[in-house]
């Protein structure tokens, strides 16, 4: 029996180095492009800083030679700088730096929109630890007014779910994954990769190939697709 699974084991694991290879590739891949876009970045700051600034493009053309470089003011109140090129006689926009308030604009945003998430996160984390547990939907109804908020575990014990009493009709507000949940899920996506495997060394060419990566003590996994070999 040992020796009839012999050539299995090694396609699969013959499977698993390549999906480790092109994830590896993958990942260097999206590396590489974000370094050269942060490279790109850096040369063009970099020309813009060391760039004569004009009035318009006419006066910043006549003033460089092809392939220098030229700022003029942005055209409107959204950008600070317009970094130009000198191509040949004709002026090709590199890019234009932002306003001092777009900057501040945006940085403002971003601050709401993480305080506004952090504030909805805490909320519910409160809400989910004060709210009393029901063994049925029914039963929260019946034993909550309206606004207040009840538990229930699922029946296979996977999900806790989160409900509130709008006018004495159940709303489902959020699902929360229990240990048991957590452990079935990644049972589930184990079983999965494992059955994908046999059927990859069956029919290499239509069956898709799911790599999954355990992270450490965290449990998650990432579950990678990618259609045919």
């Amino acid at each position: 029996m040992l020796t009839d699974l012999q050539p299995f084991a090694e396609q699969a694991n013959t499977l698993a180095s390549f999906v480790n290879t092109k994830a590896g590739e993958a990942a260097g891949s999206a590396q590489s492009a974000g370094e050269y876009a942060a490279v790109a970045a850096d040369k063009a700051l970099a020309a813009e800083g060391a760039a004569n600034t004009y009035d318009d493009t006419s006066e910043g053309i006549g003033n460089t030679s092809d392939g220098e470089y030229f700022t003029v003011p942005a055209a409107d109140s959204s950008g600070y700088l317009s970094l130009y090129k000198n191509d040949g006689g004709t002026a090709a926009l590199i890019r234009t730096s932002p306003s001092d308030q777009i900057l501040t604009d945006a940085q403002a945003a971003r601050d709401a929109a993480e305080a506004s998430e952090l504030a909805a996160q805490a909320s519910l984390s409160a809400i989910q630890d004060q709210a009393a547990f029901y063994p049925d939907v029914a039963s929260g109804i019946a034993g909550t007014v309206d606004g207040e908020f009840f538990r229930v575990l699922s029946a296979d014990n996977t999900q806790v779910v989160l409900y509130r009493n709008d006018s004495n009709v159940e709303s489902m507000i959020a699902t929360f994954f229990t240990a048991t949940g957590q452990q079935q899920a990644q049972h589930e996506l184990e079983q999965r990769l494992r059955t994908d495997i046999v059927n990859l060394v069956k029919n290499p060419s239509e069956i898709p190939v799911r790599a999954a990566f355990f992270e450490g003590a965290t449990g998650a996994f990432i579950d990678a697709s990618s259609e045919g070999a």
